[in-house]
């Protein structure tokens, strides 16, 4: 949603006003890639969503994935791994999430929604 900062640094986000003009009045579904606070957002928001939370089976093997890309520094890493760490906790409480997901193997992920 808007205000929200993605971590190459870029400002990204949809207002409300947008996503509610652009989908709800011509019918439409549209899936959203956003955070925590995003979905937050959209759950106080008068949308009907249906909202799933996707996380990694552990923090370690987010941390392994994140180090293997090879495509961000060290700082960025260390960033992403501590919204990581605040965003997983949040996801897991109750009320939020109508769904959660562990990614360890997309064909049951698949599946499993």
């Amino acid at each position: 949603m808007e205000g929200d900062t993605d971590h190459s640094r870029n400002k990204t986000g949809i207002t409300q006003g947008l996503l509610m003009y652009s989908f709800v009045h011509v019918g439409e579904r549209c899936i959203l890639d956003i955070d925590v606070q995003g979905a937050r957002s959209v759950r106080a928001s008068s949308l009907e969503a249906i909202l799933v939370f996707v996380c990694s089976l552990s923090f370690e093997d987010l941390e392994k994935c994140l180090r293997a890309r090879g495509t961000e520094t060290e700082e960025l890493i260390l960033k992403r791994l501590r919204n990581a760490k605040a965003e997983l906790e949040q996801g897991q409480s109750l009320g939020l999430f109508d769904h959660i997901i562990v990614n360890d193997d997309i064909k049951a992920c698949y599946e499993q929604f």
